[in-house]
Protein backbone atom coordinates (compact mmCIF):
# COMPACT_ATOMS: atom_id res chain seq x y z
CA UNK A 1 0.00 0.00 0.00
CA UNK A 2 2.92 2.35 0.72
CA UNK A 3 4.41 1.75 -2.72
CA UNK A 4 7.34 -0.39 -1.66
CA UNK A 5 8.30 -3.31 -3.89
CA UNK A 6 7.86 -6.51 -1.88
CA UNK A 7 7.87 -10.07 -3.17
CA UNK A 8 4.61 -11.88 -2.36
CA UNK A 9 5.05 -14.84 -0.03
CA UNK A 10 1.94 -16.75 -1.04
CA UNK A 11 -0.98 -16.75 -3.47
CA UNK A 12 -3.11 -14.61 -1.15
CA UNK A 13 -0.48 -11.85 -1.05
CA UNK A 14 0.03 -12.14 -4.80
CA UNK A 15 -3.63 -11.41 -5.42
CA UNK A 16 -3.53 -8.44 -3.06
CA UNK A 17 -0.54 -6.98 -4.90
CA UNK A 18 -2.34 -7.48 -8.21
CA UNK A 19 -5.28 -5.47 -6.88
CA UNK A 20 -2.94 -2.67 -5.78
CA UNK A 21 -1.31 -2.67 -9.22
CA UNK A 22 -4.75 -2.35 -10.77
CA UNK A 23 -5.43 0.74 -8.63
CA UNK A 24 -2.01 2.16 -9.54
CA UNK A 25 -2.83 1.75 -13.23
CA UNK A 26 -5.88 3.97 -12.70
CA UNK A 27 -4.58 6.51 -10.18
CA UNK A 28 -1.01 7.85 -10.12
CA UNK A 29 0.55 7.75 -6.64
CA UNK A 30 2.19 11.13 -7.09
CA UNK A 31 -1.08 12.79 -8.08
CA UNK A 32 -3.36 10.97 -5.62
CA UNK A 33 -1.36 10.40 -2.42
CA UNK A 34 -4.44 10.63 -0.18
CA UNK A 35 -6.05 7.75 -2.06
CA UNK A 36 -3.22 5.43 -1.07
CA UNK A 37 -3.20 6.84 2.45
CA UNK A 38 -6.90 5.97 2.67
CA UNK A 39 -6.05 2.36 1.76
CA UNK A 40 -3.38 2.29 4.47
CA UNK A 41 -5.93 3.68 6.90
CA UNK A 42 -8.29 0.77 6.12
CA UNK A 43 -5.48 -1.69 6.72
CA UNK A 44 -4.64 -0.06 10.05
CA UNK A 45 -8.29 -0.03 11.14
CA UNK A 46 -8.83 -3.66 10.16
CA UNK A 47 -5.67 -4.71 12.00
CA UNK A 48 -6.83 -2.85 15.10
CA UNK A 49 -10.21 -4.60 14.96
CA UNK A 50 -8.48 -7.89 15.83
CA UNK A 51 -8.26 -6.50 19.36
CA UNK A 52 -12.03 -6.84 19.65
CA UNK A 53 -11.70 -10.61 19.90
CA UNK A 54 -12.20 -11.64 23.52
CA UNK A 55 -8.97 -12.24 25.41
CA UNK A 56 -6.65 -10.40 23.03
CA UNK A 57 -6.74 -6.93 24.57
CA UNK A 58 -8.20 -5.35 27.72
CA UNK A 59 -10.15 -2.47 26.18
CA UNK A 60 -12.89 -0.31 27.63
CA UNK A 61 -16.10 0.78 25.86
CA UNK A 62 -14.66 4.00 24.41
CA UNK A 63 -11.59 2.22 23.03
CA UNK A 64 -13.75 -0.43 21.38
CA UNK A 65 -16.05 2.26 19.98
CA UNK A 66 -13.08 4.07 18.45
CA UNK A 67 -11.98 0.90 16.68
CA UNK A 68 -15.48 0.32 15.27
CA UNK A 69 -15.81 3.92 14.10
CA UNK A 70 -12.40 3.90 12.42
CA UNK A 71 -13.18 0.62 10.69
CA UNK A 72 -16.41 1.92 9.17
CA UNK A 73 -15.28 5.47 8.47
CA UNK A 74 -12.03 4.61 6.71
CA UNK A 75 -13.78 2.06 4.51
CA UNK A 76 -16.25 4.49 2.96
CA UNK A 77 -13.64 7.27 2.68
CA UNK A 78 -11.53 4.91 0.58
CA UNK A 79 -14.57 4.23 -1.62
CA UNK A 80 -14.74 7.95 -2.33
CA UNK A 81 -11.06 8.19 -3.23
CA UNK A 82 -11.22 5.11 -5.45
CA UNK A 83 -14.16 6.64 -7.26
CA UNK A 84 -12.54 10.00 -7.93
CA UNK A 85 -8.84 9.90 -7.06
CA UNK A 86 -9.13 13.08 -4.98
CA UNK A 87 -11.97 14.46 -2.85
CA UNK A 88 -12.50 17.63 -0.84
CA UNK A 89 -12.18 17.75 2.93
CA UNK A 90 -15.94 18.30 3.18
CA UNK A 91 -16.74 15.19 1.18
CA UNK A 92 -14.18 13.14 3.13
CA UNK A 93 -15.73 14.23 6.43
CA UNK A 94 -19.23 13.23 5.33
CA UNK A 95 -18.04 9.89 3.99
CA UNK A 96 -16.19 9.16 7.23
CA UNK A 97 -19.26 9.88 9.36
CA UNK A 98 -21.56 8.00 6.97
CA UNK A 99 -19.28 4.95 6.98
CA UNK A 100 -18.90 5.06 10.74
CA UNK A 101 -22.67 5.13 11.15
CA UNK A 102 -23.13 2.15 8.85
CA UNK A 103 -20.64 0.25 11.00
CA UNK A 104 -22.48 1.14 14.21
CA UNK A 105 -25.75 -0.12 12.73
CA UNK A 106 -24.00 -3.27 11.56
CA UNK A 107 -22.68 -3.85 15.07
CA UNK A 108 -26.22 -3.55 16.44
CA UNK A 109 -27.49 -6.03 13.86
CA UNK A 110 -24.70 -8.51 14.66
CA UNK A 111 -24.98 -8.37 18.46
CA UNK A 112 -25.98 -12.00 18.87
CA UNK A 113 -23.43 -13.47 16.46
CA UNK A 114 -20.63 -11.22 17.73
CA UNK A 115 -21.36 -12.17 21.34
CA UNK A 116 -21.53 -15.87 20.47
CA UNK A 117 -18.25 -15.65 18.54
CA UNK A 118 -16.44 -13.71 21.25
CA UNK A 119 -16.11 -10.55 19.16
CA UNK A 120 -16.58 -7.77 21.69
CA UNK A 121 -17.53 -4.71 19.72
CA UNK A 122 -18.38 -1.70 21.87
CA UNK A 123 -22.03 -2.74 21.90
CA UNK A 124 -21.40 -6.42 22.61
CA UNK A 125 -19.06 -5.34 25.41
CA UNK A 126 -21.70 -3.04 26.93
CA UNK A 127 -24.35 -5.74 26.63
CA UNK A 128 -22.46 -7.89 29.12
CA UNK A 129 -23.65 -5.49 31.83
CA UNK A 130 -27.32 -5.45 30.86
CA UNK A 131 -29.88 -4.17 28.37
CA UNK A 132 -28.64 -1.69 25.80
CA UNK A 133 -31.82 0.27 25.11
CA UNK A 134 -29.81 3.42 25.80
CA UNK A 135 -27.28 2.60 23.08
CA UNK A 136 -30.03 1.98 20.52
CA UNK A 137 -31.55 5.36 21.36
CA UNK A 138 -28.22 7.14 20.87
CA UNK A 139 -27.46 5.40 17.59
CA UNK A 140 -30.96 6.20 16.34
CA UNK A 141 -30.58 9.89 17.24
CA UNK A 142 -27.17 9.95 15.56
CA UNK A 143 -28.70 8.63 12.36
CA UNK A 144 -30.93 11.69 12.08
CA UNK A 145 -27.87 13.94 12.35
CA UNK A 146 -26.00 11.96 9.70
CA UNK A 147 -28.94 12.21 7.30
CA UNK A 148 -29.21 15.96 7.92
CA UNK A 149 -25.55 16.44 7.08
CA UNK A 150 -26.16 15.20 3.54
CA UNK A 151 -27.60 18.68 2.92
CA UNK A 152 -24.03 19.92 2.70
CA UNK A 153 -23.24 17.62 -0.22
CA UNK A 154 -23.71 19.44 -3.51
CA UNK A 155 -25.92 17.13 -5.51
CA UNK A 156 -29.43 17.28 -6.90
CA UNK A 157 -29.91 13.79 -5.44
CA UNK A 158 -29.61 14.93 -1.81
CA UNK A 159 -33.33 14.78 -1.06
CA UNK A 160 -33.69 11.39 -2.74
CA UNK A 161 -30.69 10.03 -0.83
CA UNK A 162 -32.01 11.39 2.47
CA UNK A 163 -35.46 9.90 1.93
CA UNK A 164 -34.06 6.50 0.99
CA UNK A 165 -31.61 6.50 3.86
CA UNK A 166 -34.26 7.51 6.43
CA UNK A 167 -36.62 4.71 5.40
CA UNK A 168 -33.78 2.20 5.30
CA UNK A 169 -32.34 3.24 8.66
CA UNK A 170 -35.75 3.10 10.34
CA UNK A 171 -36.37 -0.45 9.12
CA UNK A 172 -32.84 -1.62 9.86
CA UNK A 173 -32.78 -0.21 13.40
CA UNK A 174 -36.12 -1.76 14.37
CA UNK A 175 -35.09 -5.08 12.85
CA UNK A 176 -31.85 -4.96 14.84
CA UNK A 177 -33.99 -5.11 17.98
CA UNK A 178 -36.21 -7.88 16.64
CA UNK A 179 -33.24 -10.10 15.80
CA UNK A 180 -31.42 -9.43 19.10
CA UNK A 181 -34.24 -9.35 21.66
CA UNK A 182 -32.13 -10.77 24.48
CA UNK A 183 -30.12 -7.55 24.65
CA UNK A 184 -33.09 -5.23 25.22
CA UNK A 185 -35.79 -4.87 27.87
CA UNK A 186 -39.10 -6.59 27.14
CA UNK A 187 -40.99 -3.28 27.05
CA UNK A 188 -38.50 -1.86 24.56
CA UNK A 189 -38.87 -4.88 22.24
CA UNK A 190 -42.66 -4.64 22.33
CA UNK A 191 -42.53 -0.93 21.51
CA UNK A 192 -40.11 -1.45 18.62
CA UNK A 193 -42.20 -4.24 17.07
CA UNK A 194 -45.10 -1.81 16.82
CA UNK A 195 -43.04 0.07 14.24
CA UNK A 196 -42.40 -2.88 11.95
CA UNK A 197 -44.26 -1.91 8.75
CA UNK A 198 -45.53 -5.41 7.95
CA UNK A 199 -45.36 -7.17 11.29
CA UNK A 200 -42.58 -9.27 12.86
CA UNK A 201 -43.61 -12.58 11.27
CA UNK A 202 -43.35 -11.19 7.75
CA UNK A 203 -40.09 -9.39 8.47
CA UNK A 204 -38.59 -12.65 9.79
CA UNK A 205 -38.80 -14.03 6.27
CA UNK A 206 -36.88 -11.10 4.82
CA UNK A 207 -33.22 -10.29 5.28
CA UNK A 208 -32.64 -6.68 6.28
CA UNK A 209 -29.17 -5.82 5.08
CA UNK A 210 -26.92 -2.76 4.90
CA UNK A 211 -26.95 -3.30 1.13
CA UNK A 212 -30.06 -1.11 1.08
CA UNK A 213 -27.77 1.75 2.13
CA UNK A 214 -25.03 0.91 -0.37
CA UNK A 215 -26.72 0.95 -3.75
CA UNK A 216 -25.94 2.51 -7.18
CA UNK A 217 -27.97 5.62 -6.30
CA UNK A 218 -25.51 6.41 -3.52
CA UNK A 219 -22.62 6.06 -5.96
CA UNK A 220 -24.26 8.55 -8.33
CA UNK A 221 -24.97 10.88 -5.42
CA UNK A 222 -21.35 10.65 -4.36
CA UNK A 223 -20.05 11.29 -7.87
CA UNK A 224 -22.07 14.52 -8.10
CA UNK A 225 -21.01 15.66 -4.65
CA UNK A 226 -17.33 15.07 -5.45
CA UNK A 227 -17.59 16.92 -8.74
CA UNK A 228 -19.44 19.91 -7.30
CA UNK A 229 -18.00 20.14 -3.77
CA UNK A 230 -17.10 23.64 -2.69
CA UNK A 231 -15.55 25.23 0.38
CA UNK A 232 -18.37 24.84 2.90
CA UNK A 233 -17.29 23.32 6.18
CA UNK A 234 -19.06 20.47 7.89
CA UNK A 235 -20.13 21.70 11.31
CA UNK A 236 -20.61 18.13 12.43
CA UNK A 237 -19.50 15.41 14.77
CA UNK A 238 -15.77 15.00 15.29
CA UNK A 239 -14.08 11.76 14.37
CA UNK A 240 -13.95 9.17 17.15
CA UNK A 241 -16.65 10.91 19.20
CA UNK A 242 -19.87 10.09 17.40
CA UNK A 243 -21.82 9.02 20.47
CA UNK A 244 -20.67 11.79 22.78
Amino acid sequence: MAGKQIEPQNLHEERIYEMVELIESEWDRALCPKLYQSLLNIHTAQAASVQLIAGIADLNFDERLTICIEKGGTSVVADGYLLSGTISEDVETFLYVYGAYLQLMDDLQDLTSDSDDGVLTAFAYAAKDGAIDWIWNQVSALGKKVIEQADLMQSDLVSVFQSLMQRSVDLFMVDAVRTNKAFYTDDFVVEMEKHLPLGPEFIKKKSVSLEILQNPMFEKFLQQAIALSGDEEFAFLHKKSLLK
